[in-house]
Formats: structure tokens, C-alpha cells, sequence
């Protein structure tokens, strides 16, 4: 699809215009400033209704008008105003569409091919933004659906809707980014583990630890302190049975002393009453008798509890004999260590889970570090695999191991300029579809051999060129021989 007429009416540095042009295009000639880029502008804007400029109207006071008719009939017809108010017509052999824009997407697509080729050559890195054009010419497209088969059902929110290569390239990054989080949770839990592991005794197996009861074993510890403590007790009563009898023995001969010293004295002072108390003799003699008897009484009493309590010390120290006989000492000092080393034990009983735990969660992250990196490979590994079925839009590229644009087995950075212009305008005819003309600024920087390439490479592909050159005088519209 060419153009057969442009209508340009106060737009820009256009004042009224019309062009006719031929099969092969136009020349806009003259000198800076007389509205050689407008007419590039009008024609751009007129299939995209796009404008990089803020302020279109030429005279405020009128419209600035845009008509481009084309060899299939299809005419469109853009008005602006100062106001920023537009309006748009579009026609075809007679027809009005409901929704111009729509049909005009429809079918001129959105790319009205404005390239500068002098500016490519001249700007620096440009073979990474000629590579960039040429990838994003190939149709990849990445699915979730494709996601979700080459990773695993792992899905990242990313924009699908970018060009596959672009989508690959947010995947790589997605993935290399949950990688980096993955090692450094991974980094902080291996620091954990090394701090925890410290703290444990070589060898330390908590299970073993983990069911014994303290209270169990300091109840041994009491058990065997009050068994000592009846092992000293019974050796003492054993060892002071001499004394025990003899302070017994003591006691009752003072008894006794006391006994005969006390009934003496009651004797000796009714003997001295007798004589003056005759009339109670009978009764005196009766009451010594008795004393006498009492005496005998008590006397024999206290031999008896003498002898008894004598036996009950003989009983208590034979008892303590037998004890001792089979009794053994128990090492205190050993059961509390022990005691004391279990309670020490059952406190790095959750330290020792948590290593469990850690070198468990360790494992877990190391793997999703290796699933981590086997995804990146994949982000990065599938252009080439992707690449590598597409047909190229230009027969002498290539795609190099690494993913980098070749053309005739070379890097773009290892091109001559000629050779660069060649492949930008294979680029810009691949682009073109129903579109069959380019613009092309700045004609006179590329010189008369690069013109010559540029100009065969689109008449030979029946592609309308329009080119802007800055020549003395006013603006001209000249056929392209």
C-alpha cells in the first residue's frame, strides 16, 4: 500500500501543500527550517495519529489539516485545533467504518517507518540497538502455558504479553533474583548452624537426653545422702555403746546414792522421835517398816529399768551392727556430677533439634538454589532454542552460540557502515507489511554511495521512499528517479 496524494494544511512548518508522488516516492528538499521533518510528521501521524511534537497548528485560528489518499483508496483525513480537539476520517472506495482508529489498525498495522540511518551509524552501541530491532522482529511468543511446562508449573507475574525474548530475559531475572534471596537465607542459616553446633558436645544425640527425669535422678542424690547420713548415725551409736551404758550406769548409782542418803535421814529422825514419841511407836514402827519396803520396792525398781535400758541399747547397736554389716557407702559427690551432667544434657536438647532443624532447611534451600539455577539456565538457554526455529527476516543472519546477531558469521560491531545501512534497510523492509513506504531523514548524511544502496534496496522491494535533504532555497517535493 503507497501513497498516492498528501494533503498538508497549516501543520507545523507547512503552510498548504500537496504532493503527488510517484511509485518510488519523493525527494522533500530545501533548506533548514522550511518544513522538510512536518511533511515526515503529517505522514507518520496520519496512519498513527502519533506526534512526537506538543504544539501542531501552525495559525491558531484554523485547523491544521492532514489528507493522505493511497492506491488501494483507502483516504484518511486528520483535523486538529488549538485546543488540543481532533477529528479523523477514514473512507474506503466509498465506505465509512464505525471506529476509524480501529480500522486503520486493522489495516495498516501501527508502524508508519520513519528511520534516520546516519544516526544509527553514528550513535555509540548501536549494533546492541540494531540486534535488539532485528530480535524483536522474530515472532516469539511466551505463554504461561509455556512457562508453566519449562518451569515446572512455577508461574512468576511478569507482563506475557512483551515480546518472548523480553519475557525470557524477565524470567532470567526473576529467577536470578529468587536465586539471590534463597542463598542468603541459605548464608544465614548455615551461620546459625555453626553458632548451634558450638554449643554441643561432640557426638551429642538428644534422644538420649530427652526422656530422662531430673527429678528422677536428684531423688538418688537424697536417697543416698540419707543413706550415709544412716551409715555415720549407726556407726556412732555403735562406737559410743561403752559410754551409753557407763553415763546409764552413772545415773543410777546417783539414783541410788540419792535413795540411801535420803532414807537415812527420814531413819535417823524417827530413831531420834522414838524416844520422845513413844505413844507412836506402833505407828513409827509400822511406817519404818514400810519405808523398808518401799526401799526394797524402789531399789529393785531401778535395777530393773537399769537393766532394761541397758538391753534396749545392746538391741539398738546389734541392729545398727547388722545394718552395717551389709551396708556400703554411696559416692554422693559421683551421683550429684551425674545428676548435674543430665541436667546440662536435656538443656541443649533444643539447641541439638534445632540443628536437625536447620541442617534439614539447609537441604531444602541448597535444592531450591540448584531448582533456582536450573531455571536461569533454562531462561537463558530457550531464546537460542527459540531462535534457532524462526526464520530469520534477513537471509544472511545468524544467531550465534550466545544468543549475539551475526550477519555473514560476523558481529554487527565488525560491519562497515555500507554494510549496516544494507542490513537496516533488509530490517525496515522486513518490517513493512501492508505499509510499502519509509521515510528516511537526513538523506545528505549519508553520502552519495550509502544513498545509492539505501534507494536500490527499496525500489527493488517496490517500497515508496520519501527522504528529507537539505539543499539552498525553499522547500521542494521532486520525483524519485
Amino acid at each position: 500500500m503507497k501513497i498516492k496524494e498528501l494533503r498538508i494544511n497549516n501543520y507545523l512548518g507547512i503552510e498548504n501543500i500537496i504532493i503527488n508522488p510517484t511509485e518510488k516516492g519523493a525527494s522533500i528538499e530545501g533548506d533548514n527550517k522550511k518544513g522538510k521533518s512536518s511533511i515526515l510528521n503529517a505522514i507518520t501521524q496520519a496512519i498513527t495519529n502519533t506526534n512526537p511534537r506538543t504544539k501542531i497548528v501552525r495559525h491558531e485560528g484554523d485547523s491544521a489539516k492532514i489528507y493522505v489518499e493511497m492506491d488501494t483508496g483507502l483516504e484518511i483525513s486528520r483535523a486538529y485545533t488549538a485546543d488540543g480537539k481532533k477529528k479523523v476520517s477514514i473512507e474506503q472506495n466509498g465506505m465509512r467504518p464505525t471506529t476509524p482508529e480501529t480500522y486503520l489498525k486493522q489495516v495498516l498495522g501501527t508502524r508508519a517507518i520513519t528511520i534516520d540511518p546516519f544516526a544509527l551509524i553514528m550513535k555509540p552501541g548501536k549494533e546492541n540497538e540494531l540486534a535488539e530491532t532485528i530480535l524483536s522482529l522474530l515472532p516469539v511468543d511466551v505463554t504461561k502455558e509455556n512457562v508453566m511446562e519449562w518451569f515446572s508449573g512455577n508461574v512468576p507475574f511478569i507482563d506475557y504479553k512483551q515480546h518472548g525474548l523480553k519475557v525470557l530475559k524477565d524470567l532470567e531475572g526473576f529467577f536470578y533474583a529468587a536465586r539471590t534471596g534463597l542463598n542468603r537465607e541459605l548464608e544465614a542459616y548455615k551461620s546459625e548452624l555453626a553458632i548451634t553446633i558450638k554449643k554441643l558436645p561432640k557426638n551429642y544425640d538428644p534422644a538420649e537426653w530427652e526422656d530422662v527425669k531430673l527429678s528422677d535422678m536428684f531423688e538418688v542424690v537424697q536417697t543416698a545422702i540419707k543413706h550415709n547420713l544412716a551409715i555415720e548415725q549407726a556407726e556412732k551409736i555403735v562406737r559410743t555403746e561403752p559410754t551409753e551404758i557407763q553415763n546409764i550406769a552413772h545415773a543410777y548409782e546417783s539414783s541410788r546414792f540419792v535413795i540411801t542418803t535420803e532414807q537415812a535421814e527420814s531413819k535417823k529422825e524417827i530413831e531420834e522421835q522414838i524416844e520422845t514419841l513413844k505413844f507412836q511407836l506402833k505407828t513409827r514402827e509400822a511406817e519404818l517398816d514400810l519405808i523398808d519396803k518401799n526401799t526394797a520396792k524402789l531399789m529393785k525398781e531401778t535395777h530393773g529399768k537399769q537393766h532394761k535400758e541397758i538391753d534396749d541399747v545392746k538391741a539398738g547397736t546389734e541392729k545398727q551392727k547388722e545394718f552395717l554389716e551389709t551396708a556400703v557407702e554411696m559416692d554422693v559427690e559421683e551421683l550429684r556430677k551425674e545428676a548435674f551432667h543430665t541436667e546440662k544434657m536435656k538443656i541443649l536438647i533444643e539447641p541439638a533439634k534445632r540443628v536437625f532443624s536447620l541442617e534439614t532447611k539447609i537441604k531444602e534451600l541448597k535444592a531450591d538454589v540448584g531448582n533456582a539455577k536450573a531455571k536461569i539456565k533454562i531462561a537463558r538457554e530457550k531464546p537460542m532454542e527459540l531462535l534457532r526455529k524462526m526464520k530469520l527476516p534477513v537471509s544472511n543472519l545468524s544467531i550465534g552460540d550466545t544468543g549475539e546477531v551475526l550477519i555473514n558469521d560476523l558481529p554487527i560491531d565488525n560491519q562497515s557502515d555500507s554494510e549496516l545501512i544494507e542490513l537496516l534497510c533488509d530490517v525496515e523492509i522486513a518490517k513493512t507489511s501492508d505499509i510499502a513506504f519509509v521515510c528516511v531523514d537526513r538523506w545528505e548524511s549519508l553520502g552519495e554511495a550509502l544513498q545509492k544502496i539505501v534507494q536500490k534496496k527499496f525500489t527493488d522491494a517496490d517500497i515508496q521512499l520519501f527522504y528529507t535533504k537539505v539543499t539552498a532555497g525553499e522547500l521542494s517535493v521532486n520525483d524519485i528517479e
